[in-house]
């Protein structure tokens, strides 16, 4: 699941349990964060601390109460989460300029700040503040692709990455036992199996494109692939490319500030906003548990010399 999900889930979390006792620890805990480094994401995306939200989705909750019933000002509140009347009247009076009872009175509604308004209103202020460079994706539409390499397990009873270094430790190795590539690039593949609880598991390929998984050996004959080597098949589907660079001041802006030198943090990020992208932009993506990472692949960038670092694909419908 990617980091703005993650925080999506977490605001419709709050806003259906407003009423309860809430605070960061606990809403962290409840997505295996530790209250740190919550904090700092959820403020990054929702631009409002854990605590401003929790008591922000009360006041709202309460607005609706006071137009929509006719309970006493001391049950809503009690019924919202606040301890008591005296912190109630002072937090709704900063929050809205008006007593509850002058609110209830006026009979105006206020505009809710949906968990989706918020996640949009992030990447509208990172295009904003994105300058001349900002991530430019494109659609490509593509044929059954077919793959050899190696794989590595991540997750369920082994530690995320173990394994993902030795692949590339013997990337050259590995890339000279690939026979018939299509062309000079490579893939980092994820297959994501099981959702993004704590026992999910996922494969990632190292691997390249190939015409087809037969071997020719040394008198053209056709031959099986050595035994440690793997293939791989992924059905023809439409594709979103989205180059990226990691000096990209918008690429960087996606994550909190102690992150943006992370290239490792800052790639997940980049799927989350091209999900995101693909959803303001009427596509939808596709139910396959595919992502790609494309490696030599340079397009995007043009303005800047040796282009895009990197390339990641989303399938879409």
């Amino acid at each position: 699941m990617y980091f703005h999900e993650i925080i999506k889930n977490a605001l419709e979390y709050i806003a259906e349990h407003y009423s309860e006792d809430l605070n960061c620890a606990f809403v962290a805990g409840k997505f295996a964060y530790s209250e740190y480094h919550f904090h700092r994401l959820f403020k990054h995306i929702a631009n409002i601390s854990v605590t401003d939200y929790i008591r922000d989705r009360r006041l709202f909750a309460a607005t609706s109460k006071l137009l929509d019933s006719n309970d006493t000002i001391l049950n809503i509140c009690l019924a919202c989460g606040f301890d008591n009347q005296q912190t109630f009247d002072r937090v709704f009076k900063q929050k809205y300029g008006l007593t509850p009872k002058d609110f209830r009175v006026r009979n105006e509604y206020v505009n809710e700040s949906t968990p989706d308004k918020i996640i949009r209103n992030f990447y509208y202020r990172l295009m904003q503040e994105g300058g001349n460079c900002m991530l430019k994706p494109y659609i490509v539409e593509k044929s059954v692709m077919r793959f050899v390499g190696r794989s590595a397990k991540m997750g369920g009873t082994k530690p995320t990455g173990e394994d993902i270094g030795i692949l590339y430790e013997h990337m050259g190795e590995i890339f000279e036992r690939v026979p018939n590539p299509v062309d000079g690039k490579f893939y980092g593949i994820t297959i994501n199996f099981a959702g993004s609880g704590k026992n999910s598991r996922q494969d990632y390929w190292l691997c390249k494109e190939v015409s087809t998984f037969w071997a020719d050996g040394e008198n053209k004959i056709r031959r099986t692939l050595d035994a440690d080597m793997e293939t791989l098949t992924l059905p023809a589907t439409r594709w979103l490319y989205i180059p990226v660079r990691y000096d990209d001041p918008f690429v960087k802006n996606l994550a909190p500030e102690e992150y943006r030198d992370d290239n490792g943090y800052l790639t997940p990020c980049v799927f989350g906003w091209g999900t995101m992208w693909l959803k303001e932009n009427g596509y939808e993506p596709q139910d396959y548990p595919f992502e790609l990472e494309i490696y030599g692949l340079n397009d995007g960038y043009e303005e800047i010399e040796g282009g895009a670092n990197i390339t990641l694909a989303i399938p879409m419908v």
